[in-house]
């Protein structure tokens, strides 16, 4: 094989790792950023929803 078509070859496979690498940290941002506005969201939900149990307390015991 030439070294002109190995350069070539390992170019491609560089910028392809690049890519790859760019698109793993892309998702891991994606997924910290969802998981920090999950509190929020999950309160407004449960709030719309009328089960905020967190927020109300119980005034009952279930074990009598």
């Amino acid at each position: 094989m030439s070294d002109d078509r190995r350069s070539r070859r390992e170019n491609k496979q560089r910028r392809l790792n690049r890519d790859m690498l760019f698109k793993l940290v892309l998702v891991v941002f994606v997924m910290a950023g969802f998981g920090y506005a999950m509190v929020p969201m999950y309160k407004s939900i449960c709030e719309a929803l009328g089960v905020n149990v967190i927020a109300r307390g119980d005034t009952g015991s279930a074990y009598g």
